[in-house]
Parts: C-alpha cells; structure tokens; sequence
C-alpha cells in the first residue's frame, strides 16, 4: 500500500471514528485541540509525500487536500462557542443516538447506562461552552434560541416513558434495567436538560443577537468564506457565488415567462407559478393515484434514461412509501440506496402529502432522486473499485446535490418529464440558494430583506416556509449554495467539452467520465474533465 493509501485510510478511520457504546462524543475543550492536533499532523503528512503520478492517486491526493484545508479553514468560525440549533444540534442528534443504542445482551445494558449516565455532564459542558462563547461575542440569534427552547419544552413535558432517551429501556424486556433507566431519565438526564433550557431562557436568551448574519460574529466574514469554500469545494467569493445565482435566477424566469405564454396565456411570473399551481390537471385525486403515478413515472425514467449513459447500473429501484414512523413527520421524499450488493434501492414517498404535491414537482423529485439523479450516480460509485477508504466513503455535498440539480436541466433537455408543469416545476429553485445564503451572510441582508425576496420567488405557500427556510439559512450558513454551485459546474463543464470536442462530444461518455470518479470535490472533478477533453481532443486529431 502506498504512502498516499495509508494517510486515506488512517484519515478515514479518524472522520468515522464513533464513540464506544458506553461514551457519548467527547464535547470538551481538549478533545476539540486533540482532533485538531490530529488534522495538522495528517496535512504535514500530505505535504510531505507531494503530488503523485498515477490519476488514482492524483484524485485521493486533491480529496485530502480539499477536506484538510477546508476543515482546517472552519475553525477560525470557533463553532464550539455557539454549538446550538434547532435542525440538528445536540439535543436532537443524541436522542438518535439512543434509538439505536444497543441492548440485547447483559453487557450492552451495563453500558447504555453508563454511557447516558454521562449525558448531565455533556449538557453541562455546552452550557459552559456556550457561556464561554457569550464572554467572547459569539451568540446565536433570538429565534434560534427561542426555537431550541420550545424543542426543549416539548421534550420535558413527556412522560419518562415517551421521552426519547428512555428509548433503550423501551426496547428491552429486562425490567430491572427497564426501573434503572426510568430513574436516570428522571433523576439526572431530564434535570439536566432543564438545567440547559433554563440557562438558556434565563441568562443566554437576553445576550442572543438580534443580527441573523454569520457576519456578525467574530471573524465572521472569513468565517462564512471558509463555510462556503466547505459547502462548494470550490474558492469562490460570496460575491461571485451571488451573482451566479441572480443569473440562474434571471435566465428560468425569462424561460418560466415563455412557458406561460404558451400553456396560459400569461407572462407574470407568479401569476404563471400561481395558475400552475392550481391546475387541475396538476393535481393528484387520491393517495393512491399519487403512487401509481410516481411508479409509472419512475419506470420511464429508466427507459428513457438508457441513451444518456454508455449503461445504466443494474442496481434496481423500488417506489415504497414512508414506513409509519414517518408519517406525519413532514419530510420529503429521499433516496435509499440498497443495503447490500444485489440488494435493492428505493425511492422512498410520503403518501400523505398528495393533497399539496403537484404532478410537475413530483416528476422533479422523481428524477433527482431517483434514475437519473442519485440512483445512477450512487450506485455507480458504489461499484467502482478504491484503493482506500476515504475514498470509498467520502460524500461531497456540492458533487451530490450538484449531479442531481443538473440532471433536473437534463430531463427537460432529454423530454424525460411528461407534464409541461415540470418544466415550470424544476426552474424555480434554482439560484435562491446562491441568492439568499450570500445575501444573509455576506451582503448583511435583514430578516426583512430575504423574506421579502422570497416571497417574490413563488416557492413558498405560506409566510412559516419563509420564515423556517431562513432560520434553515440562518443556522446551517454556505448549505444551500452546494446544490446551484454544482449543478452550474456541472452544465459548464458539459458546456466546455461540447464546445471543444465539436460532433466528437458524446453526451454518454461525457457522463461516464463525470461519474467514473465517484464522488469528489468540484475542484477535482473539473480537472478530471478538463483532462478527458484534451485526451479526446488529441485523439481526434
């Protein structure tokens, strides 16, 4: 095994390194210095081997570049001194955690309670955490903290027996663990979080900010270019991550505003947005004409799918609806990649929401999630073969979500989508990301300012989308210009390898080299295609 081999895999064994069974993640201040002191070290280790020869090894070369610098770059944002929020913050990820807490044996018991048993010591630290954070200007916004708190509330009103920590004891038959549990739960872990949540009402909430913006913290211009260089993997500006989107923004209403005079008549854009939104013929009548649509919809995407790529992965894909512990809970359709080779994957629905889903946007969802979008690409890369794990396992947002906004372009482009509400449907998201992320973070917009822009986009049916899409913004800062950045590098990369190659270019093989990689920063992946263009320029010749 190479040099290079070894530092992935030892990388990679760090980032997945989970705590023991009886541990909860480690929150203190030296344990933060330890995995930092462990990063620097892992970058020495890059630099000293230099850049290598072989392609394979070019690619996990740049891969660790780009996770080290930009994990690297993060911690000038010092996020363990405003470590709170409403998506998915620490009081919704442990309890996760203690859903899949292990105890079907003697010994795995003794350890779920001595792992929770720590768990009034983790909350004390983030209290001390964030206080430090206080005395240094770092806070998170007011409704933030409100939100949290009201999370909080929720939680402590349950029973002990409803509450989601006592979830290992729900699931045992062993009573006398069932009778320890209850009393950590309610003797130590629920005062505990009351603990955090009267902290929080009491002396944090008065000295929370009233600013929204990353910017208004200490060092928070670099703060938020360093979490946009994360997010995108790429180095672009705020400013230029900006104006890409205003542009994208520009060019699909201008195309929304020709569709509308052909199906409506109309060349508003919300009045276009609005009738499509209506039509009846947009509309689902049951729960169940809702699936037999996505079923049908998703077996010609396959087909229809086949001339895009030299071959289309064997992996097959089943419609299932949310299993019933998701019902009810709001979320949307993802993807479910197979749990095994030969296994299947499954595009997973909720078939609650027929009521508010549209045939257009349903299409939409379909082929991000499903063929061509994420099936294609995921299980593609799970078939190549590595020469390390981080390889293996590393996601890039901005690759992922970048691959299945581009292919939403392609179905249009390609006549895979059937309703011309789709064609509507897919140019309306794209941009706000770039728009209102930079807009918030960098431009120092107001609360005010981007609800008002997005309302003007038409996406959302009600004044709560708005206000929960920039608490979303607000908390998770760079996230969403991922999506848009890679979808834009995607299509210019198309756009280069069109112009150069001339009829050479070959829509298939330009696929197959996007996805041979596997997943990897945007920065990688345009020097990979750059190289392939010339190879197949030079050849041409």
């Amino acid at each position: 095994m190479s040099r290079l081999d070894t530092l992935a895999n030892d990388v990679e064994v760090a980032r997945s390194r989970k705590p023991a069974a009886d541990e909860l993640p480690d929150n203190s201040p030296e344990a933060l210095r330890v995995r930092q002191a462990a990063e620097d070290q892992s970058y020495r280790r890059l630099l000293s081997i230099g850049t290598p020869g072989s392609d394979a090894d070019r690619i996990t070369h740049d891969m660790l570049k780009e996770t080290l610098e930009a994990e690297r770059g993060l911690r000038i944002c010092r996020r363990e001194y405003w470590n709170m929020n409403h998506i998915s913050g620490w009081h919704i990820a442990l309890p996760a955690l203690a859903a899949q807490q292990d105890v079907t044996t003697s010994e795995a018991r003794k350890m779920a309670l001595r792992r929770w048993a720590g768990l009034p010591g983790y909350i004390d630290r983030e209290i001390a955490n964030l206080r430090l954070g206080l005395g240094k200007g770092y806070s998170v916004p007011v409704p933030i903290v409100t939100r949290v708190i009201g999370q909080l509330d929720n939680s402590l009103a349950l029973p002990v027996e409803r509450n989601p920590y006592f979830s290992p004891a729900a699931r045992s038959a062993d009573d006398a663990f069932k009778r320890q549990f209850h009393d950590l739960v309610a003797k130590r872990i629920n005062p505990a979080l009351a603990r955090y949540r009267d902290y929080l009402e009491a002396a944090y909430l008065p000295r929370a900010r009233d600013t929204i913006a990353v910017s208004a913290l200490p060092d928070g211009r670099a703060c938020y270019s360093a979490l946009l260089r994360r997010e995108t993997t790429l180095l672009k500006t705020p400013r230029q991550v900006f104006d890409e989107g205003q542009e994208l923004i520009r060019s699909n209403r201008t195309q929304i505003e020709s569709l509308g005079r052909q199906l409506f008549g109309e060349s508003d854009f919300l009045t276009i947005t609005g009738k499509a939104e209506a039509s009846p013929e947009n509309k689902f009548q049951s729960a169940k004409d809702s699936l037999s649509f996505i079923e049908a919809f998703v077996a010609r995407a396959r087909k229809r799918s086949e001339p895009l790529f030299l071959a289309l992965p064997e992996v097959e894909l089943a419609v299932q609806p949310f299993p019933d512990y998701q019902r009810g809970s709001g979320m949307n359709p993802y993807y479910k990649p197979a749990e095994r080779a030969g296994g299947m994957a499954h595009y997973m629905v909720n078939p609650e929401s027929w009521k508010s889903d549209t045939r257009g946007f349903t299409e939409v969802v379909a082929v991000h999630e499903g063929w061509p979008g994420h099936h294609v690409q995921v299980s593609v890369a799970r078939s190549l073969p590595y020469s390390n794990r981080f390889r293996q396992n590393a996601v890039y947002g901005a690759f992922a979500e970048g691959w299945a906004r581009y292919i939403e372009r392609l179905a249009d482009e390609q006549g895979i989508y059937e309703s011309p509400y789709a064609r509507i449907a897919w140019r309306i998201k794209p941009g706000i990301g770039m728009v209102v992320d930079p807009g918030i973070h960098w431009l120092d917009w107001s609360r005010a300012d981007a609800a008002a822009f997005l309302k003007a986009t038409g996406l959302f049916p009600s004044e709560q989308g708005i206000q929960d899409f920039i608490d979303r913004i607000t908390v998770m800062p760079g996230q969403l210009t991922a999506y848009d950045a890679g979808g834009n590098e995607f299509v210019a990369l198309r756009d280069e390898a069109r112009r150069r190659l001339g009829s050479r270019f070959d829509l298939a093989r330009f696929h197959e080299q996007i996805l041979s990689v596997g997943f990897v920063p945007l920065s990688t992946l345009h020097r990979h295609i750059v190289a392939w263009i010339d190879e197949t320029a030079r050849d041409a010749r």
